[in-house]
């Protein structure tokens, strides 16, 4: 009889965990692939943990809304309000202020390409503002950013330098925070992955569009701009 305890590595893919660990290839070679999803399913019912078609079911249930959210602040209030994201998860709701300008923006613009269908090239962040794409990103960095004290201008100019070095540092830095604040199945569902595609590398995220809740005011804002989303 196989010891679950002395065959590590299957259960780390789930859970980050190795204190509970079986061998999948040597269970599956022992019993069968069948009985092996079997006894899986079995022992996360009995470790009280959910099950994979859980876990599915639980990432569609996903919600994610751009709105403000409570932030810190030094003054006597308390907290004040700024633009990031609202997840909701079964009933929990998480919000998460990104801190960066250059994650936000990198992070709600692919949000925003992915909810209408589209997606954000990473070439269109590193051309200057005479660009086509130039006028859609900066009606959404002065809704997310109405009170800013760099114009949109400067601060698009200052995510091109070093090759686009900001722009890299602001995908880390996002999926950095939405790892740090959301479970990990969660986090690796939202977060932003570049992909290499036939026009040039783009950003996306695997939360469903349909899940993706945009204030109506943004949607005006980002309306007003017909986009061929050329790299």
């Amino acid at each position: 009889m196989l010891d679950i305890n002395t065959n590590k590595g299957f259960i780390t893919e789930f859970y980050g965990t190795q204190e509970i660990a079986a061998d999948f290839a040597l269970l599956k070679e022992h019993i069968g692939n069948e009985k092996c999803l079997m006894a899986l399913a079995r022992l996360q019912q009995c470790m009280g943990m959910d099950t994979a078609d859980d876990k599915r079911a639980s990432c569609r249930s996903i919600t994610l809304e751009i709105k403000k959210v409570p932030v810190p602040s030094k003054c006597a209030r308390g907290t004040k309000m700024k633009y990031g994201v609202e997840l909701t998860v079964g009933g929990r709701t998480t919000s998460i202020y990104l801190r960066s300008t250059h994650a936000t923006m990198i992070f709600v613009c692919t949000l925003l390409r992915h909810k209408a269908g589209q997606r954000l090239y990473r070439g269109e962040m590193l051309k200057g503002v005479e660009a086509p794409a130039a006028a859609w990103f900066k009606g959404v960095y002065n809704f997310m950013f109405p009170y800013a004290g760099m114009r949109f201008e400067k601060w698009f100019a200052q995510l091109q330098k070093g090759d686009g070095h900001n722009l890299s540092q602001g995908k880390c830095n996002c999926n950095a925070m939405l790892k740090a604040e959301l479970p990990q199945h969660v986090a690796e569902l939202c977060e932003l992955v570049k992909v290499n595609g036939k026009c040039g590398a783009y950003y996306k995220v695997g939360i469903d569009a349909q899940n993706i809740i945009v204030p109506e005011e943004l949607l005006r804002v980002v309306g007003q701009h017909n986009l061929t989303c050329a790299a």
